[in-house]
């Protein structure tokens, strides 16, 4: 876990540093998009290869709606709460 922490710090930092130049960003944001795409085939890849996932598809999917359906409530109720917070105007 410290590993991957140590990463997204690093990374952060970087992006901080690299922030200001201009083609960097262009060129970063085409890197991740691709890396992104890879990074899914893989992990399909390998989700088709366990087979104790592919004989379980159908229950994991509803668990899986589930929790997604719950992590998206939650991120517009903790949003909502959160531009009320930061954006209201001062009244006097």
């Amino acid at each position: 876990m410290w590993i991957i922490l140590g990463l997204l710090l690093a990374g952060i930092v970087t992006g901080f540093l690299l922030s200001r130049i201009w083609p960097v960003n262009r060129f970063g944001d085409h890197v991740v998009r691709y890396l992104i795409f890879i990074l899914l085939f893989l992990m399909g890849i390998t989700v088709g290869m366990n087979r104790e996932i592919i004989n379980n598809i159908s229950e994991i999917g509803v668990y899986s709606l589930f929790i997604t359906l719950l992590s998206i409530s939650g991120s517009i109720i903790l949003a909502k709460i959160a531009f009320k917070f930061l954006f209201r105007k001062n009244e006097k």
